[in-house]
């Protein structure tokens, strides 16, 4: 069962109404205004004279169903979900158990092969990093100060801090803490580096707004060698915009956080001559440093 009618476009719409009627605000505007936003026009009187017959809608907008309906998963569904949950680093959510097969899964993980990637990824299936992991959404969750040990380059070191985030590099295949301090100081620590972890009271964090730490970074592509496809793939985490300039020659515009820029350089410098920075002047002097200190190495 790869499809099912249920996924259609009629069931989807009388669905919709059903959770209306169940939630108790179905009137007869918002029938009308669903039954045309998601189907053809002569179902505006098809739709409502099906509901009435099958008892499951009054003419009051009220609906004899105990709670809201809900579509089953399909094959494909649940393929797509065994597959997934091979992904060791799903463990760390602490998915539930779940009280049916998924069946065979649609893929294997040797299907993917990774490049550009450091072998030396996080221990996902450590039960101390896990439990860190767990601990780390809890305090984003509950919006929780929180006292930290982590392992620096000046040996073990203690913070107290309020989390911003959780971020994962496929490039180091790493997740990444985010903090400020009270004095507002950013941290970006590895979750593999902490010792230790002791979570205040709920509602004690103060919260950022992490647009401040917004950047961009404006990039001259020549599409050779099926460049475009690549970077479209290679950024695809971030946002971004693509214009076409000429036949073969692209405006890439990426927006990222400030503390992730010295890994965007690493990953713009791996397209070589095919892509160049022009904007912002500080990123494209630092791209130039990089590549001068790389040549001094290769003399």
């Amino acid at each position: 069962m790869l499809f099912h009618e249920i996924y259609g476009r009629y069931y989807q719409v009388l669905a919709k109404v059903l959770r209306e009627a169940c939630r108790g605000t179905l009137t007869r505007e918002k029938l009308y205004q669903l039954i045309q936003e998601g189907s053809f026009g002569e179902s505006t009187l098809e739709l409502p004279r099906i509901l009435a017959e099958s008892h499951l809608l009054t003419r009051e907008g009220k609906t004899p169903l105990a709670s809201v309906p809900d579509c089953p998963l399909t094959v494909l569904e649940k393929r797509w979900l065994a597959a997934v949950l091979q992904d060791p680093r799903m463990q760390l959510f602490q998915p539930p158990a779940l009280p049916f097969s998924l069946g065979e899964p649609l893929f294997s993980r040797e299907f993917f092969v990774y490049y550009d990637r450091y072998q030396d990824g996080d221990p996902y299936g450590d039960p101390v990093y896990q439990a860190h992991f767990r601990q780390l959404l809890t305090a984003l969750r509950e919006k929780r100060k929180l006292q930290v040990q982590f392992r620096g380059r000046k040996g073990i070191q203690s913070l107290e801090a309020d989390p911003d985030g959780l971020e994962y590099s496929g490039l180091d295949d790493k997740f990444r803490f985010l903090a400020h301090s009270d004095r507002g100081t950013l941290y970006t620590l590895r979750v593999s580096s902490l010792q230790a972890i002791h979570l205040k009271e709920p509602g004690s964090a103060r919260q950022r707004d992490r647009k401040r730490w917004k950047a961009r970074a404006v990039l001259e592509l020549v599409d050779r060698r099926k460049a475009l496809e690549r970077a479209l793939l290679h950024f695809s985490d971030l946002e971004k915009e693509t214009v076409q300039l000429d036949e073969d020659h692209y405006r890439l515009t990426l927006f990222y956080y400030k503390p992730d820029e010295t890994e965007l350089l690493i990953r713009i410098l791996a397209f070589g001559p095919f892509l160049k920075a022009v904007d912002p002047p500080g990123l494209v002097q630092k791209i130039k440093e990089r590549l001068e200190r790389q040549q001094r190495y290769e003399r």
